[in-house]
């Protein structure tokens, strides 16, 4: 490698490390003070970075959160299709298992998905750039919809499910109800009428029940 070569490997690393900063410290402002009320300035103080240099990252803070909600989804929810085993309704399970852990692991993310939605929901959809995200939450449905159709082949879930549709219903509603509950606890928790891993483990059991075959 030359000298060039080698500099410029230094460079992008370097602008890998400082922008991947940005995002763990806007995760951080976003759970703390709401999509809404964040403002770049908090996000270059939690980064200790100037302002300027966020901005030269992220142009918007739109762009900043588009990248967040890649990051959540990429990094902190992915899956990898390889560690699946068994039957189809197994894997089913275990995919469900999978996303149980990572929504309890990783609680910020329900509350920025949460908030996510309102925001984007907010801006004029010709400046959100929903592509590269769109995408990422298509491949994790296209994921759970083969796992159900395996399920249907090898006759562990039942024929008269639509695979398509449980495969892009069953994250979202798994999502909203995580969501829902994630607000709620705040209030519910400490007086003892919640009990938010039990509650989801429920939603789990349901949708396996309603699966598998007799």
């Amino acid at each position: 490698m030359s000298a060039k070569d080698k500099r410029e490997k230094e460079r992008l690393e370097g602008i890998n490390r400082r922008t991947k900063e940005v995002v763990e410290a806007a995760k951080i402002v976003f759970s703390e003070k709401s999509i809404e009320k964040a403002t770049m300035q908090d996000i270059a103080l939690k980064a200790e970075v100037g302002v300027a240099s966020v901005y030269r990252y992220y142009a918007t803070k739109l762009d900043l959160v588009m990248e967040v909600a890649l990051d959540y989804w990429e990094n902190d929810f992915s899956y990898e299709p390889a560690l699946l085993v068994g039957t189809g309704i197994e894997q089913t399970s275990q995919m469900m298992d999978h996303l149980l852990i990572k929504l309890k692991s990783h609680p910020t993310m329900l509350v920025f998905m949460e908030q996510f939605d309102a925001f984007i929901s907010s801006c004029e959809k010709e400046q959100v750039p929903l592509e590269s995200y769109e995408k990422m939450i298509t491949n994790n449905n296209a994921l759970i919809t083969g796992i159900i159709e395996k399920g249907i082949q090898d006759g562990s879930i039942r024929v008269d499910v639509n695979a398509e549709e449980i495969g892009n219903t069953c994250v979202e509603l798994l999502l909203s109800l995580a969501q829902k509950i994630a607000l709620r606890e705040q209030v519910l928790k400490p007086m003892g009428l919640i009990d938010p891993s039990a509650t989801i483990d429920v939603y789990k059991q349901m949708l396996i029940k309603y699966l598998e075959t007799a």
